[in-house]
Order: C-alpha cells, then sequence, then structure tokens
C-alpha cells in the first residue's frame, strides 16, 4: 500500500533503491559513531550535532521541494510521538553501538525492528502477512540470535 505523495525533491526511484542508499548511509555513520566513541565522544554529545545538522538539512531540503505540506492534529500528535520515540531510540542505539563489543551485535537486535513492524502492519495497516513474510520474520530473530546473542 502506497503513502500519499512524497515531495522530498529527490530523484524518482523504486523503494528499494533508496532503501539501500538508506542501508549504505547509516552504516557509514554507525562506524562513524563508534570511532568517535572510541575517541572519549559521549552519547549525547554524539546525539545533538546529529539532530542540529539533520534538522538544517530538513528545513533546506523542504525549502528546495516547495515547503512541507499541511498536517491535521491527529497527524501531529502522531509525529511527535514518533519524534519522541526516535529521539530515545537513536540515544539507546549510540550508546548500544558504543558498548557492545561488536557494534553490529547491537545493531543486529535493534534492527530486528524489521520484523516487529512486520507483524505491527498486519493488523495495524492491514498489510498482507503471507507465510512467506512469516518465514522471514523467523528467519531475521535467528539471525538476531545467531549473530547478537552467541559468542
Amino acid at each position: 500500500m502506497a503513502g500519499p505523495a512524497d515531495r522530498t525533491n529527490l530523484p524518482h526511484m523504486p523503494w528499494q533503491i533508496t532503501s539501500v542508499v538508506a542501508l549504505v548511509c547509516f552504516s557509514a555513520a554507525f562506524l562513524a559513531f563508534r570511532a568517535a566513541g572510541n575517541a572519549g565522544a559521549g552519547t549525547s554529545a554524539m546525539l545533538l550535532p546529529v539532530m542540529l545538522i539533520g534538522a538544517a538539512l530538513t528545513a533546506g531540503q523542504m525549502a528546495l521541494s516547495g515547503g512541507g505540506q499541511a498536517m491535521s492534529g491527529r497527524a501531529w500528535l502522531l509525529v511527535a510521538g514518533a519524534a519522541l520515540a526516535c529521539w530515545v531510540g537513536n540515544l539507546a542505539q549510540l550508546h548500544a553501538v558504543n558498548r557492545a563489543p561488536n557494534p553490529g551485535a547491537a545493531l543486529a537486535i535493534i534492527n530486528a525492528s524489521v520484523a516487529v513492524v512486520a507483524l505491527a502492519a498486519w493488523p495495524v495497516f492491514a498489510a498482507p502477512l503471507s507465510a512467506g513474510k512469516g518465514l522471514g520474520v523467523a528467519v531475521c530473530l535467528v539471525g538476531v540470535i545467531l549473530v547478537s546473542i552467541l559468542p
């Protein structure tokens, strides 16, 4: 199910391509965060510039794309809740990446959110949940165990 038109000012690309772009960017970012943590940067000290630079880049992107779309009061509440969850999640994620023996182990647990979202989308958005997707969720969880829990 597709959402409303996205005005990001990016070239039209399939979602799979933009997902790979995100994968590469986040992978580089987490390696940089780990290196910064090894160099003595604290979690909150890393998160503040990320949020400030992200806000500035988003404002610039919105200006280039002709501004944002109006949101209802309900949408504002949902976005405010998402913002709080993102802030807590980012803080916890940076902490975990910098404390885990291998940052990939922490990210394996964190990115098991794909399984949570796949399962939650079924009742919340009436998204299809096939046997293949169920198997994918199971494989994801087995992968998390193999990467993060076993020595």
